[in-house]
């Protein structure tokens, strides 16, 4: 499946992530294949997955393992817990940003939450694109309270793009019956003009861009 794709979408809570599925997207991106994570805490647990006691079928269940170390090799950051703040501008200038009219220093409200990425990996071309310390959102607490939006472009031409926030489709859509997402200290405030044109300038980047016919 992921041989035929031009883009692999990552979305909201993304934590558990098998060995397999990590290694099957890291070569997936190595031949092409671009990769938006528009999620936070994402690829933060390793997780086993174990046949049916009932009938053999397979992986019908899974348990936490370990947590991944290597996930920053992936997703362009480490991946963190709880916290809140503002998505901050740094790059107005950059690719992602073409159209909002925002300039550095600007903020979407209330976007960064429930979990987060953090510290940018060391990883040829990568530009931080959003970032802001963030206010703690309970005990479960990082010693990396700094938020980062990553972009990096890839070997073949290809793209990833990481939101670093739980909270970023809030700002896609708010269908109805949708209780928008909320903890006691922050939330975002609805749909957003900005992180829908975003979003498209990553994804139509991602498919002009492709090396995939």
């Amino acid at each position: 499946m992921l041989d035929r794709a031009k883009a692999f979408l990552s979305v909201a809570h993304d934590e558990y992530w098998s060995r397999d599925v990590y290694e099957a997207v890291l070569r997936g991106r190595e031949s092409g294949l671009s990769l938006a994570f528009l999620s936070g805490n994402a690829v933060y647990h390793e997780i086993q997955f174990y046949d049916s006691e009932v009938d053999g079928a397979p992986c019908r269940s899974f348990a936490r393992k370990e947590r991944f170390d290597d996930e920053n090799l992936l997703v362009g950051t480490k991946s963190y817990g709880s916290a809140g703040g503002d998505w901050v501008i740094t790059k107005p200038d950059h690719w992602v940003y073409e159209g909002t009219g925002l300039s550095a220093g600007d903020r979407i409200p209330g976007l960064i939450s429930w979990e987060y990425h953090g510290t940018p990996a060391d990883i040829e071309g990568l530009e931080v694109v959003a970032a802001l310390a963030l206010y703690p959102r309970s005990h479960y607490t990082s010693p990396d309270q700094n938020h980062s939006a990553v972009v990096f472009p890839c070997k073949k031409g290809n793209w990833v793009f990481n939101a670093g926030t739980i909270w970023w489709s809030e700002g896609l859509s708010q269908p109805p019956g949708h209780t928008p997402a909320r903890t006691g200290r922050s939330g975002p405030f609805g749909v957003s003009e900005p992180v829908q044109r975003i979003t498209r300038n990553v994804l139509d980047r991602m498919i002009v861009d492709s090396p995939r016919s």
